[in-house]
């Protein structure tokens, strides 16, 4: 049985990983049998994820089994095998309604057949795509990862670049005292991504901070490549990280009036 690539891949992308355990997790995808199982001796594992040291190998592959993306043992060596998303809830039942017997009477079983026919023609042209994305997955195993383009980005081109006002807004607050991003990244994120978009993935990350969820304010870059759900709540809006950085757009929605909150917009 082939491996169920595209539930695997689909399983990595929702899943909420840092950028590192993202690319870890792709690699390690470039490199599966067809069965979805992956053995890694200690130097392998270093080597594609990036660290010198084999504990921290395994805490990578850890965090990737808590999201589950892979189930693992590690000893001296780690054994993987990659999660994927049931695809085919209604094949599963169809099997447990095969005979137990051989001996049974062929004419009850005919009525299952015809009923099973379609299932296995879908789950036929399934598995073609599978092997299709599994062989450009692989023809393209040489190329870096992050020139590869990735998939939730997409859309993107389609979106005008934020202008000059957005990027300053995005910078500020992404280096903000509460998140205090690297300037750098900050700045390639504001030219990057709009403005409302920036800012609802800051108040999640706040609060996923907050209860230990993520470790470290970088975590936006990979949240903000795949989209991740994300949304403001009356209590962000009580915040001072919000006041700092409140619009015009913003302000009159909760105040009724433009002069009276002038001075709190961040310009």
């Amino acid at each position: 049985m082939s491996v169920d690539y595209v539930g695997i891949l689909a399983n990595i992308e929702s899943a909420d990983l840092s950028l590192r355990e993202y690319r870890a997790a792709r690699r390690m995808l470039d490199r599966v049998s067809d069965q979805g199982t992956l053995y890694l001796e200690r130097d392998e594992a270093c080597a594609i994820f990036g660290t010198g040291t084999w504990n921290d190998a395994r805490r990578i592959l850890g965090e990737l089994r808590k999201a589950g993306v892979i189930e693992c043992h590690t000893n001296n060596r780690a054994y993987v095998i990659f999660c994927a998303e049931s695809a085919h809830p209604r094949a599963d039942s169809a099997q447990s309604e095969a005979p137990a017997e051989e001996g049974q009477c062929a004419e009850s079983a005919h009525p299952r057949a015809e009923t099973a026919h379609p299932r296995a023609d879908s789950a036929h042209r399934y598995a073609e795509s599978a092997r299709a994305n599994r062989q450009a997955n692989r023809q393209a195993n040489h190329t870096p990862l992050d020139s590869l383009p990735s998939k939730p980005e997409e859309g993107l081109g389609e979106t005008p670049a934020p202008d000059e006002a957005q990027q300053a807004r995005s910078r500020a607050l992404l280096t903000d005292p509460d998140i205090r991003l690297d300037q750098e990244l900050a700045k390639v994120l504001a030219a990057k991504y709009p403005f409302d978009e920036i800012r609802r993935q800051v108040f999640r990350l706040v609060r996923d901070l907050g209860t230990g969820k993520v470790k470290h304010p970088n975590a936006i870059k990979a949240r903000l490549a795949k989209r991740f759900a994300a949304t403001i709540t009356d209590q962000d809006r009580a915040s001072p990280l919000w006041a700092r950085h409140a619009t015009a757009a913003d302000l009159p929605a909760q105040t009724g009036t433009a002069d009276a909150y002038s001075d709190l917009i961040l310009h």
